[in-house]
């Protein structure tokens, strides 16, 4: 386990936060996974993937909803004025035609659990806040 992952480990268990850890394999690194039940989505997970120099990470959320054929050009417009609104997430809709989440971060080794858990916290608020809006277009 690297450093940083065992430092977010730490503050994640020092604040109850509860997550799963996912060792490294061939096809990504290793990964910490925390989800929250949010006001409007049933639940909202989000996986840190730590990049092997320990400076950066990569956040993401999966499957926030599934988004029929009929839908998607609907969704992407919409995704296009989320993207716009919050700068901390990209929206997007991945191969399985499902709207996902993803960002990027420098962190510091020092600050890494501080800093991944207020990563955590940003994207569940966001992901909350807009699956309304998600929503009202897959359902229209």
């Amino acid at each position: 386990m690297s450093y940083v992952a065992e430092r977010v480990k730490s503050h994640l268990e020092e604040k109850d936060v509860r997550y799963d850890y996912y060792e490294k394999t061939e096809s990504r690194n290793e990964a910490i996974k925390v989800s929250y039940r949010g006001d409007n989505a049933e639940s909202v997970s989000v996986i840190i993937f730590f990049d092997e120099d320990g400076e950066s990470i990569n956040a993401k959320s999966f499957s926030i909803a599934k988004v029929p054929s009929a839908k998607l050009m609907d969704i992407y417009v919409l995704l296009n004025e989320i993207n716009h609104e919050y700068r901390w997430v990209k929206f997007y809709v991945d191969s399985d035609d499902e709207v996902t989440v993803s960002g990027d971060a420098i962190i510091n080794e020092a600050t890494a659990g501080e800093e991944c858990l207020e990563i955590i916290h940003r994207y569940v608020g966001i992901i909350d806040e807009v699956y309304p809006r998600i929503m009202k277009v897959i359902w229209a």
